[in-house]
């Protein structure tokens, strides 16, 4: 078996940790994360910005960014349900997200990891 325990647990689950860094937006996707989206394996990760703009439906938009805003504001967890094209075939499904901020002694609240799936 490659990986650990916890790389098992989650692929099997079919759900993804993904991280987002908040000064750049920046995020790193694993290949499952890109299969959630429709993407190839080792396709480059969007930053939050371009994920908003291809992926997210528009009637999302404003309650994705309040949750996101809030968790980052108060260091608080969410979870919540969003809709999503796919990019290989247009398709819009559900996907289901839940994030904690990871924080570290010297830098606090700097990178979300969220972990998502379908509902």
């Amino acid at each position: 078996m490659e990986g650990g325990p916890l790389e098992f647990a989650v692929a099997a689950a079919g759900v993804d940790v993904w991280e987002t860094e908040f000064q750049t937006g920046t995020e790193v996707w694993s290949d499952l994360d890109l299969a959630l989206y429709g993407l190839q394996p080792g396709s480059q990760a969007s930053t939050r910005q371009q994920w908003r703009e291809r992926f997210l439906h528009p009637k999302d938009l404003s309650r994705v960014n309040a949750r996101a805003e809030g968790m980052m504001a108060g260091g608080r967890p969410y979870e919540m349900a969003f809709r999503s094209w796919r990019a290989d075939d247009g398709a819009l499904r559900w996907l289901y997200s839940r994030a904690l901020i990871r924080t570290a002694p010297a830098v606090l609240r700097d990178r979300v990891r969220p972990a998502t799936s379908p509902p």
